[in-house]
Order: structure tokens, then C-alpha cells, then sequence
């Protein structure tokens, strides 16, 4: 559990997730790896929020704290695995 978030069983065998008042925040699911699939979502989409890319300083939205590259960037990074040492010495000296 999460964020406050937890995968319930209630009657009738559904299932799904709830909140940290026990209020329910996602569909009914058939089966508890489907409620749980929803679950890790929700928890991932609580993580994100719009940050600085720490290559180009665009805003984007992050994936959470380990997310400090912009897709664009990114891909660039990948293409020249030197990249990132360029960047954060350009414009010091």
C-alpha cells in the first residue's frame, strides 16, 4: 500500500481500489491482478507532476522524482552517452 491507496475485496467478489477514507477510486475488477494493475497506476499518476528538465530547463511532466529528463533530451542522451557531461558544463567557462 501506497500513497493511501489499497486493493479491497468487498461481497460479491469484486475488486478495487480505495482510497485512504476507504472510499472507492477505481472500477470493479473481476480478478485481485487487474485491481492491483490499477492500483500501481493510479500510485504512478500520484507521482507525477510538471518539473525543469535538468538538460534544456523545459518544463515537462515527470514520471516522478528519478524523472528529471524531458523525452526530447532523452532520446538525444541516448544517441551520444556523453552527452549529459557536455551539457552540464556548457556556458561555465
Amino acid at each position: 500500500m501506497s500513497a493511501g491507496l489499497d486493493v479491497v475485496r468487498p461481497r460479491r467478489g469484486a475488486f478495487w481500489v480505495t482510497d485512504a477514507a476507504g472510499e472507492r477510486v477505481s472500477q470493479a475488477y473481476g480478478d485481485r491482478a487487474r485491481a492491483e494493475a490499477a492500483l500501481a497506476r493510479l500510485q504512478r499518476a500520484a507521482q507525477q507532476q510538471d518539473r525543469t528538465c535538468i538538460t534544456c530547463r523545459r518544463s515537462f511532466r515527470s514520471d516522478g522524482p528519478h524523472n528529471r529528463m524531458c523525452q526530447r533530451c532523452r532520446a538525444s542522451v541516448a544517441d551520444d552517452p556523453l552527452a549529459p557531461y557536455r551539457v552540464l558544463t556548457e556556458g561555465r567557462g
